[in-house]
């Protein structure tokens, strides 16, 4: 599946409302907490990071005093939220498969509730690797099987769940080395580290 540019920006309208609302609150608490404790030993000092999927810009304010940070989306209106969020910040509309980046030119990316939205995450992950300096760190995460994501279901969203041997596989074939995993009630984050 491609992720279709119309259809976030229909969502952008009422993304952030969404998560303010309980019990989705909560879950995105979790994710944010989770995404904290895997990054909080990593020193960002001038360094170059990347959101990729970023959205309304909900976890890049960790790191903008740190090093120089850009958002990328395929959505123009979950990229204007988030400049209204941050404008300080660079945002880019870009598809996470081709983005417009050097190789080797990051030292952090994230991609937190991107994958799940790939029948194939080997290609965003595969782009996100092309463009990770050798040794950089990557957050990404895929959903697990819950009863919490049943809403994405009924509103017809479409999402993939990979097992645990699936992802690792992924990883590998993308030059990621996973460092450390946390698991929350709908999402699975992952930390790792290029290494050709």
């Amino acid at each position: 599946m491609v992720l279709k540019a119309w259809i976030w920006d229909l969502r952008a309208k009422f993304y952030d409302l969404l998560f303010n609302v309980a019990p989705l609150r909560s879950v995105k608490r979790e994710e944010r907490n989770m995404f904290l404790d895997l990054v909080s030993d990593l020193s960002f000092n001038s360094a170059m990071m990347l959101d990729v999927g970023c959205g309304t810009g909900d976890f890049i304010p960790f790191s903008i005093e740190k090093g120089l940070v850009f958002g990328a989306d395929i959505s123009a209106e979950m990229i204007a939220r988030a400049r209204d969020k941050l404008p300080h910040v660079d945002f880019i509309r870009a598809d996470v498969c081709h983005l417009p980046f050097k190789d080797e030119s990051m030292d952090f990316i994230s991609m937190v509730g991107l994958l799940e939205y790939f029948e194939d995450p080997g290609k965003p992950l595969s782009e996100a690797s092309r463009i990770a300096k050798d040794d950089a760190r990557i957050v990404v995460s895929f959903s697990r099987q819950s009863i919490l994501n049943l809403p994405r279901k009924l509103w017809g969203i479409s999402f993939f769940v990979c097992p645990e041997e699936e992802i690792t596989g992924l990883l590998k074939n993308s030059h990621l080395k996973s460092i450390k995993w946390a698991e929350g009630k709908i999402q699975t984050q992952i930390l790792c580290r290029k290494k050709l």
